[in-house]
């Protein structure tokens, strides 16, 4: 006799669920928002998801930004304006300080380091519309 366990088959709503939810209830609101970021990539997925389900035009409607830039971002229907981390250029920074240490406790005066991220523009984001009978944009 074999036996299988599926394991993560909790009653607990996935991420994508969950940013579903999110995304409805966002846009229920009055007035309804123009553009929604995401958490990261997978979050805006899910939204991306919601709003095509409410028959809601990325970017037309609303346009949408996620986090992370992972690969399928850029190859879905709606390729997805994301947020590339530079993951490789943080490692480096992380690797240059803790080579840099003198010990177990080392807390030397470095310099502060950065590495921004890179907005990478694709097609859900839009300038918004402008509101129904008013002069001004939402």
């Amino acid at each position: 006799m074999v036996s299988t366990t599926l394991r993560g088959s909790s009653s607990r709503p996935s991420a994508s669920s969950r940013a579903s939810d999110a995304a409805r209830t966002l846009m229920n609101l009055e007035p309804r928002p123009t553009a929604l970021f995401a958490i990261n990539d997978n979050t805006a997925i899910g939204a991306l998801s919601a709003l095509q389900t409410l028959g809601l035009e990325v970017p037309g409607d609303v346009s949408l930004v996620g986090y992370n830039d992972i690969l399928i971002v850029s190859r879905l229907s709606t390729p997805l304006t994301s947020v590339r981390v530079p993951f490789d250029q943080i490692a480096a920074a992380a690797l240059d300080l803790l080579a840099g240490a003198t010990g177990p406790g080392d807390r030397g005066d470095r310099p502060l380091r950065t590495v921004p991220p890179t907005l990478i523009p694709r097609r859900s984001t839009a300038s918004p519309r402008p509101v129904v009978g008013s002069d001004i944009t939402r």
